[in-house]
């Protein structure tokens, strides 16, 4: 319909952030109890791909928006992407490109809504939630962020199925708050050039690469990597090593 698919929707849902460890951190602390979500959201999604989890040829887009505060006692705008592109190299060979961002905005964000980066699925060669803000050893997720990842699938010696390739990556990111904790109030400076947190922020993404299997199941996406982070920020968590993905989506 209209090139895609459209979906129109509205949510009322209670979160309750409770249980916390003896060694929670004060952010975490602060926003302990509950609050209760009511928004409306739209999102439009075309997907020509051949396989939804490991294609080899076709495009995928999705964008979304969300908006809080009809009721309730959280107020927030939220916006978020997905991007990807297939390409068949021939003999077994496919290319993958993916980008996915996202920014939420209002005047005091909660964890509960704030977008997380890093894990498996996610940007490889970093814990579950391991690129972004922290407070101690809390991920306290941020307002914006981006990723982009890079894949060659690669057809295997002695092995006759397609459902299993070889694997080479490379993924990057990165993911902030906007209040003073992170970009601060994104502004150009008076001589006209950008906020130094904004352009450290843009131009020195989290990254990792890799080379591994992937097994293409009739449900799922099965993923074994030996991973390399080669950039990471004191605050990241990165996860060197082999490890193990499972799931519909990656990047």
């Amino acid at each position: 319909t209209l090139g895609g698919m459209h979906e129109l929707s509205y949510s009322l849902s209670w979160r309750d952030i409770c249980n916390l460890g003896a060694h929670a951190s004060p952010s975490m602390r602060l926003e302990a109890g509950h609050s209760l979500k009511s928004s409306i959201g739209y999102t439009f999604s075309c997907d020509n791909r051949d396989s939804a989890t490991v294609p080899s040829s076709g495009s995928y887009a999705r964008v979304g928006s969300e908006f809080a505060g009809i009721g309730g006692d959280v107020q927030f705008g939220k916006a978020h992407f997905e991007l990807q592109s297939n390409q068949s190299l021939g003999r077994g060979y496919v290319l993958s490109t993916s980008m996915h961002g996202g920014l939420l905005w209002g005047a005091k964000t909660s964890i509960a809504d704030r977008f997380f980066l890093g894990g498996n699925t996610s940007v490889r060669g970093f814990e579950h939630r391991g690129i972004g803000p922290r407070d101690g050893e809390d991920s306290i997720g941020g307002d914006v962020f981006y990723a982009a990842g890079i894949s060659l699938l690669t057809p295997l010696p002695y092995v006759k199925t397609d459902a299993l390739k070889g694997h080479l990556w490379a993924n990057a990111g990165q993911c902030a708050l906007l209040d003073s904790r992170g970009l601060g109030k994104i502004a150009a400076r008076p001589s006209g050039g950008i906020n130094s947190e904004v352009l450290r922020f843009l131009t020195s993404p989290s990254a990792s690469v890799g080379v591994g299997l992937v097994y293409r199941h009739s449900l799922v996406r099965v993923e074994l990597s030996c991973c390399l982070p080669i950039v990471a920020t004191t605050a990241d968590r990165p996860k060197p090593g082999m490890n193990f993905g499972l799931g519909f989506q990656f990047l």
